[in-house]
């Protein structure tokens, strides 16, 4: 898992999940890959299990406030921390990681480092979920609920395309997967959008419209079809825009204020 901000970078991979049965069930055993302005550090850690879930309630609780902090430590806290830190629910938020092995250049040292990034405030709920599917957990809510939720947004309502993002979120080795951002427009004249932010996306199809940037944006389950990996298909029904496949989703209405965010 890949977050990334300008030129700086967070990245979490899951090297091994002990198994169960064992004394030490449910700890995780993390390659740690950090980059702040010239630093750049990098270390395996282990994670408790208790530890995973008390960071994840916190997320939880700082996903539905957009302020105050959520903090994960290391079984050797001096090792590896990660805080993500939100001032307040319109300012920027911070993920500060400090790491007991840092690199210059190509130059390894054997002492505390520590650095952050910062990412828009309007990007923490997606910041967050793709924390916790790195860490192995992928939420509560079926697909089922998660488009019903969806489907209060009135997303008929929004049919302009204003701009499309892709990301890659795949670890290296491992098969391309991209992170894809919508932003649409509302058909009325009230200046509101919906951005949608699509997670672990792949056989995809990008034909933008030529003529016009109208689109119909539909969202199916297609757990019933057994694609590995993916949870929901994605499509322009109005004029074939845009096609893909991928694991989850969030949308947040673009309003006067916050918005709201919906997985």
């Amino acid at each position: 898992m890949l977050i990334q901000s300008e030129h700086d970078y967070l990245e979490l991979t899951v090297i091994e999940a002990v198994p169960e049965g064992l004394p030490t069930e449910g700890d995780l055993h993390v390659q740690v890959r950090v980059k702040s302005g010239p630093f750049t550090a990098a270390q395996s850690v282990r994670l408790e299990a208790a530890a995973v879930q008390h960071f994840r309630t916190q997320l939880t609780q700082l996903e539905a406030s957009h302020q105050g902090s959520a903090l994960l430590e290391s079984y050797i806290p001096q090792d590896f921390k990660l805080e993500i830190y939100c001032e307040s629910p319109n300012q920027p938020c911070s993920i500060r990681v400090s790491l007991s092995q840092y690199q210059i250049v190509d130059t390894c040292f054997l002492r505390q480092w520590a650095g952050s990034i910062s990412i828009p405030h309007e990007h923490l709920a997606f910041t967050i979920r793709r924390l916790c599917t790195a860490l192995g957990y992928t939420g509560t809510c079926s697909p089922k609920e998660t488009l019903s939720t969806f489907n209060q947004l009135q997303p008929w309502q929004f049919g302009i395309l204003k701009s499309i993002r892709m990301d890659q979120s795949s670890d290296p080795g491992t098969p391309t997967l991209y992170d894809i951002q919508l932003l649409l427009a509302s058909n009325k004249v009230d200046g509101s959008q919906l951005s949608v932010m699509f997670i672990g996306a792949f056989d995809i199809t990008i034909q933008l419209p030529t003529f016009s940037n109208d689109i119909l944006l539909e969202i199916q389950d297609i757990r019933d079809q057994q694609w590995e990996g993916a949870h929901y298909r994605v499509t322009d029904a109005e004029q074939g825009a845009f096609s893909f496949v991928c694991r989850d989703f969030l949308a947040e209405r673009l309003q006067t204020g916050r918005g709201n965010m919906h997985q």
